[in-house]
C-alpha cells in the first residue's frame, strides 16, 4: 500500500513536470520528432527514478536490518528465522522498481505527448492550464493516494489494537514483587566450575540478606524472553540422524527458590 502510494504520488509529479515541458515536446514534435521516442524518452526518465528508489531502499534495508539483528539480544530468534537480504529479495526489488517506474511513468508520458501541436503552443502562448486529460489524472491520482491513505491507517489502528490487546493479555504466572536482572559472567575470569559456583553463591547471599526480599533463583533465561539453551535431539524409533544434522531442542533451567544465605549449598550444581 504504501509502494502504491508514493507511486501514485511520483506519477502525478511526473504529470506535472511533463505538463511543464509541453512547449518544449511540442517543439520537438514540430521539428519531426515522433511521439514514440518522446514516450521512450519519459520511460527512460521514470524507470532510472525508480530503479535509483530501488537501490536506495536496498540500502536502507540493509542497513536496517544490521541494526536490528545487532539490537536482537542472542537466542530470542529461532535458528529457522534466518533474516537476510538474499538474491531473491534482491531480485524481486530490481524487478518491482522497473516494473513500477514503467507503469507509473507510461501514463503521464502518453497523456502529456497525446496533444496536438498547435494547440499545445496557443495553450502555452496564453498561459493556460493543463489539458482536460491531464487534470482528470491528476486528480484520479489524487483521490487514489487517498484511498490508500486511508487503508493503510485503518490497518496500522487494528495492529496496535491488537498489540495492546497482546500486552494487557493473561501470560499464565504472577509477576506481583518479583525483580529479575542479568548476572555478568565473563568467561575469562571463571575457567573453573567451582570459581564460577562461588561467585554465583555470593551473588545469591547479597541479595538475599537485602531487607524484604524473600526468596531468590537463578534462571538460563526469563519467561517469554530468549530460547535458553540447545540441545540435539535424536527420536526413539525413527531412523538415526547425524549429530550434526539433528533438530535443536530450546530449554531453560531454573533453580529452586532460595531464602536466604543460609540456603546457597541448595545451589551447588545447578549452574
Amino acid at each position: 500500500m504504501v509502494l502504491l502510494i508514493t507511486c501514485a504520488n511520483l506519477a502525478n509529479l511526473m504529470l506535472v513536470r511533463g505538463a511543464g515541458r509541453g512547449r518544449e515536446i511540442a517543439i520537438r514534435s514540430a521539428l519531426g520528432g515522433e511521439r514514440g521516442r518522446i514516450v521512450r524518452q519519459f520511460l527512460t526518465e521514470s524507470v532510472l527514478l525508480s530503479f535509483g528508489g530501488g537501490i536506495l531502499g536496498l540500502a536502507v534495508g540493509y542497513a536496517g536490518m544490521a541494526a536490528l539483528r545487532a539490537a536482537v539480544p542472542p537466542n530470542t530468534l529461532p535458528a529457522e528465522a534466518d533474516v537476510a537480504l538474499d538474491i531473491r529479495v534482491l531480485l524481486f526489488t530490481l524487478s518491482l522498481s522497473v516494473l513500477t517506474g514503467i507503469v507509473f511513468g507510461l501514463a503521464p508520458a502518453i497523456v502529456v505527448t497525446r496533444g496536438d501541436v498547435a494547440s499545445v503552443m496557443k495553450e502555452r502562448a496564453r498561459n493556460t492550464s493543463a489539458g482536460t486529460g491531464s487534470k482528470a489524472l491528476r486528480t484520479a491520482l489524487v483521490v487514489t493516494q487517498v484511498a490508500l491513505a486511508f487503508v493503510v491507517l485503518t490497518g496500522a489502528g487494528l495492529l496496535l489494537r491488537s498489540l495492546s490487546r497482546m500486552l494487557a493479555a493473561d501470560m499464565g504466572f504472577d509477576s506481583t514483587n518479583v525483580i529479575t536482572f542479568g548476572v555478568p559472567i565473563p568467561r575469562e575470569q571463571f575457567p573453573d566450575p567451582v570459581k564460577l559456583n562461588l561467585y554465583l553463591k555470593s551473588i545469591v547471599a547479597n541479595v538475599g540478606a537485602i531487607p524484604g526480599v524473600r526468596e531468590v533463583a537463578f534462571a538460563s533465561a526469563l519467561p517469554l524472553s530468549g530460547w535458553g539453551y540447545g540441545m540435539p535431539f535424536q527420536i526413539a524409533g525413527q531412523p538415526e540422524v547425524d549429530r550434526a544434522n539433528r533438530t535443536v531442542c530450546f530449554f531453560k533451567m531454573v533453580t529452586p527458590r532460595i531464602s536466604g544465605p543460609s540456603a546457597c549449598g541448595s545451589f551447588r550444581g545447578a549452574i
